[in-house]
């Protein structure tokens, strides 16, 4: 399990990897001076490439500000401060402390199949190892199954475990499942959702 999950990570990054670079390979191949829509290109290059949103933000306004240099030093200026821009996002400190509140709350999200629910189980099983105790709540009510197959994991792990009926609101479980952590003093919550994609905001409010 473990294996075919990081398996498929590893090809995740390769794919973004692949994307990107092509795309950023083009511009420098050509050796020809840049022009200000060849910055739209690399944008377009990072959304492909699922780079996300607040990240290809963050990017495009350091490059949109080096502009000057990037004309002056042509593709492969802007493939290097592109590198290091990238890499710079990558290693930042994200400033979340785990545990810094009781219950620590983490929502796991992502498409259908990436391995959500597996996910859960490991870090259950990592923290009741470091002497924590994680909630497991089940807030997918819209797929079949869903809580069953969380449920193992649960029991499989020795975690507690929380869910509703089918159909429920999940935020009605969410709730329930915040006031049983307070009562019993859970460290954390984590939390199984619906698959979604990281992009659709009226999903992720």
């Amino acid at each position: 399990m473990e294996d075919s999950f990081l398996g498929r990570f590893r090809k995740g990054l390769e794919r973004t990897r692949d994307i990107l670079g092509a795309d950023v390979e083009d511009l420098v191949r050509g050796r020809r001076p840049l022009k200000p829509e060849d910055l739209d290109k690399v944008e377009e290059a990072l959304i492909a490439a699922d780079f996300g949103l607040p990240a290809t933000r963050q990017a495009m306004e350091v490059l949109r500000a080096k502009s000057a240099q990037i004309w002056t030093g042509g593709a492969e200026a802007m493939r290097s401060m592109l590198r290091d821009e990238i890499r710079s996002i990558l290693t930042r400190p994200t400033g979340v402390v785990p545990f810094a509140t009781k219950p620590w709350v983490v929502f796991v999200v992502g498409v259908n199949g990436v391995g959500k629910t597996t996910t859960i189980g490991k870090l259950a099983a990592a923290w009741k190892a470091e002497g924590r105790t994680a909630l497991v709540c089940a807030a997918d009510t819209f797929r079949a199954a869903a809580a069953e197959q969380l449920e193992i994991w649960a029991r499989r792990t020795g975690a507690p475990f929380h869910r509703g009926a089918e159909g429920t609101d999940p935020s009605a479980v969410l709730t329930d499942a915040l006031r049983i952590a307070r009562s019993k003093g859970h460290d954390a919550v984590l939390v199984d959702t619906a698959g979604r994609l990281h992009t659709k905001g009226n999903l992720m409010a």
